[in-house]
């Protein structure tokens, strides 16, 4: 596990959300920054 923050871009994310297995993430970083465009990017819209 790394200890040091990672930043995240939406490639990453939208790739581990689509086979289901985002949680990866969690394992592999003990903190994931991901900066508020890749949030818009990534987060479903109203």
């Amino acid at each position: 596990m790394t200890l040091s923050p990672t930043v995240s871009n939406s490639s990453p994310l939208i790739a581990l959300e689509q086979i289901e297995q985002l949680h990866l993430m969690q394992q592999l970083f003990a903190s994931i920054l991901v900066p508020p465009g890749v949030v818009r990017e990534v987060a479903p819209t109203e």
